[in-house]
């Protein structure tokens, strides 16, 4: 039995891929511990529900809400990684303390603790685990994105892009174990840097979450209309809406889109504004779910949307979480071709069909394909489905991370805490 120190740099609700691999890696026989911030009372909540019945333990690096810290205290906290942040913008100077709050003081338990592997996720995490590296100890890290070629131009400007990636060919060249999101985004990654190819662990959830679907329909509301899901943290612009709604102008059978994500008034608005509803179709908006009532509203639906964009890079090679929820949840997955994607669909096409990101025309004939073609969609759901079970779900990826893990436990360091 091994003891693997894990950091994420989030709450354990919103990193479902640093919790599996905590789940897997305990199961496996090895003592595991799970490092993460606090910042919410809601987040908290949901943290605690999920960390009820498993079989590894976990330790906030920080923790900010009120009642657990200090006014001075989390002025500190804020304010060092806002003048982090401004250093990094206007001089150039690369801060790890832009990365995220209370970076410094995850790297101090760390090394406090004794652990035979670090495995860093995020920008946080990996930052820690190149840290650990350069003194000689054994680490590995998961690249979820590729962190300095994530963001817009404006959100990279506060960035220490250099020093993002410096952490990247270091652990690429030094690291025990490394993992990423799909095969595209580890040869991408390699040909970056040189060093080692990445194993690829798909983004994927468990094939025995289905067995919590609660088989209600609270979304839909007509089931002789075709739906059409998409979900993200946040509505808004540039997530693909506005090349779907363009499609929809195209096609004359009458469909259900539901949106769901953090939204507000003035963004409502602007979704219904710019709707197609003239040609009969329908718009809902939903707000956030808790992760373990997510899955049952996906499976009430006929198509799932992936409409992500080609920029940044890290977007263009990742595969996001939704794709794989949509297939779990037995949806035709309508997605944009981005590498990543494409990677998917090029190996059950029965149940993912690719459209242009950049062309209205082309999406709605893939619409146009698959809602005016009951035969067609069915099959493709069925598709979905039997592809989650046979290949993405967490059944199937886990004993990849054990193994590549299991390899790195034998890897030989200069010093291990």
């Amino acid at each position: 039995m091994a003891r693997i120190c894990i950091s994420l740099g989030s709450h354990l609700c919103q990193s479902p891929r640093g919790v599996r691999e905590a789940s897997a890696l305990a199961a496996a026989g090895h003592d595991v511990l799970l490092l993460g911030p606090i910042f919410s009372e809601q987040h908290a909540a949901e943290d605690q529900d999920l960390i009820r019945s498993v079989a590894w333990r976990y330790r906030p690096t920080l923790d900010l809400r009120p009642m657990q810290s200090t006014r001075v205290e989390r002025f500190i906290m804020r304010g060092t990684r806002r003048v982090g942040m401004a250093v990094v913008k206007y001089t150039g100077i690369q801060l790890a303390d832009s990365l995220g709050y209370g970076i410094r003081k995850n790297l101090r338990l760390v090394e406090s603790l004794p652990w035979d592997l670090h495995i860093g996720h995020h920008e946080i995490g990996c930052w820690v685990s190149f840290i650990l590296a350069r003194k000689g100890m054994r680490v590995g890290a998961d690249f979820e994105d590729w962190c300095s070629r994530d963001l817009a131009p404006e959100a990279q400007r506060k960035r220490p892009l250099r020093l993002l990636r410096q952490c990247e060919d270091y652990l690429l060249h030094h690291a025990a174990h490394l993992s990423t999101t799909s095969h595209v985004m580890a040869a991408a990654t390699q040909r970056a840097y040189g060093g080692q190819l990445p194993e690829v662990v798909y983004n994927v959830f468990q094939w025995s979450d289905r067995n919590s679907i609660d088989n209600l329909t609270l979304d839909r509301v007509d089931k002789n209309k075709p739906s059409l899901y998409w979900v993200s943290k946040v509505i808004g612009a540039g997530r693909g809406l506005e090349l779907l709604f363009d499609a929809l102008r195209s096609v004359q059978t009458p469909v259900e889109v539901h949106l769901r994500g953090a939204h507000g008034e003035k963004i409502a608005a602007g979704l219904h504004s710019k709707f197609p509803a003239s040609h009969g179709h329908r718009l809902f908006l939903h707000g956030p779910l808790p992760a373990k009532q997510l899955l049952s509203r996906i499976s009430e639906h006929d198509i799932g949307l992936a409409l992500e964009l080609s920029q940044p890079a890290s977007r263009d090679l990742t595969i996001t979480l939704k794709f794989f929820h949509y297939l779990l949840g037995g949806l035709a997955v309508l997605a944009t071709n981005t590498s990543g994607q494409a990677e998917i669909a090029r190996s059950i096409p029965d149940a993912v069909v690719l459209a242009n990101q950049e062309s209205s025309h082309d999406l709605a004939s893939k619409i146009i394909e698959l809602v005016g073609n009951r035969q067609r969609l069915s099959a493709a759901k069925a598709a979905a489905r039997a592809a989650a079970k046979a290949r993405f779900c967490w059944e199937q990826q886990a004993p990849i991370l054990v193994n590549s893990v299991e390899r790195a436990l034998l890897r030989n360091v200069k010093f291990v805490k």
